[in-house]
């Protein structure tokens, strides 16, 4: 990637772009924080498609910072982090694919197995939000160091 075109990709508008997942993160929270509720089978059986949008807007969301140049620009801006980069970018693949694995989950899932399968999507609503936090932590240190190169 050449140097202007990296630069361009992180600015204050794509990191604000790449905190809209923490929008899909909080709606998915909501729904399995409500599964043990009144109307726990309904929201049960809509949980899988709820889990198919999470993952897909996950998906898009670690495209963005692959394709759209977000890690790249963090890699030219701090190429001391490289490692702590290259990490962040592998544990994305690895985030979609719990998803994927909770989505299954969930379609096997019944109402005797809520609270079980709530406990697990919590903690990977947790994990994710753990992640992303790194994430936006590293691209705000790159934003400050690009300005201040």
């Amino acid at each position: 990637m050449d140097e202007g075109r990296t630069s361009e990709c992180l600015d204050r508008e794509a990191l604000d772009q790449h905190r809209l997942i923490h929008f899909f993160l909080e709606r998915l929270e909501r729904s399995v924080e409500s599964l043990d509720g009144e109307g726990g089978e309904e929201r049960l059986r809509r949980l899988p498609a709820e889990l198919d949008s999470f993952r897909h807007h996950l998906e898009e969301h670690n495209r963005a910072e692959v394709d759209g140049g977000l890690l790249q620009s963090a890699l030219d801006a701090l190429p001391d982090d490289e490692d702590e980069i290259l990490h962040l970018s592998d544990q994305n693949d690895r985030l979609v694919d719990a998803v994927g694995i909770a989505l299954l989950r969930s379609r096997e899932s019944s109402i005797a197995d809520v609270g079980e399968l709530r406990a697990e999507l919590l903690e990977l609503v947790r994990r994710v939000r753990d992640h992303e936090r790194c994430d936006e932590h590293l691209l705000e240190r790159a934003l400050l160091a690009g300005t201040a190169g």
